[in-house]
């Protein structure tokens, strides 16, 4: 996936899509996650759902995308996944939006 400013600007709200069915009809869908951070140093737990996977069985990609683009304080860390549900810890900076993408897949 390439990285870069997709126009994060304006969508601080969840987006969800499927990519593609498999021959063995799992799904591989993708997840976007949006959140401003308020308060910085903080660690904050981010819950991406999955809503078109029954759960999850394998996550192929997650990927951040900040705006403005800073350097990264720290890659995702402390990751589960329960259900069709993705968790996992991100350092929160002030000011910045942080989109995160989760490309997983399971059944339908």
């Amino acid at each position: 996936m390439p990285g870069g400013d997709r126009g994060i600007q304006g969508c601080l709200c969840d987006s969800h899509e499927i990519v593609f069915i498999t021959e063995d009809m799992r799904v591989v869908a993708k997840s976007r996650l949006c959140i401003y951070g308020a308060v910085s140093g903080n660690w904050s737990g981010i819950n991406v759902r999955v809503p078109d996977l029954k759960y999850i069985e394998n996550i192929l990609h997650i990927q951040l995308e900040i705006h403005p683009d800073p350097t990264m304080l720290s890659e995702p860390f402390n990751k589960h996944i329960e259900g069709n549900v993705v968790g996992m810890s991100l350092y929160q900076v002030a000011g910045v939006t942080i989109c995160v993408d989760v490309i997983a897949v399971g059944p339908p």
